[in-house]
């Protein structure tokens, strides 16, 4: 699993994507958020 998310740090990477608003809180609520649907999702499988 991969957890694919762009701010808004790399002006020529927000113009590259089309990134127009902050997608998430902050980046370390993304990826405790992102570790916590993995976790779920995996649980799911075993």
């Amino acid at each position: 699993m991969v957890v694919e998310a762009f701010g808004l740090a790399l002006k020529k990477l927000v113009a590259a994507t089309k990134i127009w608003r902050k997608m998430y809180q902050s980046e370390e609520q993304l990826a405790a958020d992102a570790l916590a649907f993995m976790k779920r999702e995996v649980a799911k499988r075993w």
